[in-house]
């Protein structure tokens, strides 16, 4: 089984070593407050690196949610890709109170 690191670094070669800490940290985070669960399961760590990728693809971008110049316009999206967030929301564990 790959760790998290690997699979980061065989998705995107072009980020680099602290900041790919970084952002798993962050993102590893993330997904235990999506899901309600305490560790992240091996089986998750190809979705937690999906994370990583799309995050720093949006670093530069954060607060923004288009961009006009001249023609030209662009839009930002704010959180994850829809098959994304559905693979999270699979690990999902409710928690009863």
């Amino acid at each position: 089984m790959m760790t998290i690191e690997e699979y980061v670094e065989l998705m995107n070669a072009n980020i680099s070593e602290e900041l790919a800490t970084g952002l798993i940290a962050m993102c590893s985070v993330e997904f235990l407050l999506r899901t309600n669960l305490n560790v992240v399961p091996p089986g998750a760590y190809g979705l937690v690196a999906r994370m990583v990728i799309e995050k720093n693809n949006r670093l530069g971008t954060e607060g923004l949610s288009s961009h006009n110049l001249g023609a030209a316009s662009e839009s930002f999206e704010q959180d994850y890709s829809e098959d994304l967030k559905a693979g999270i929301y699979g690990f999902r564990k409710v928690r009863y109170v």
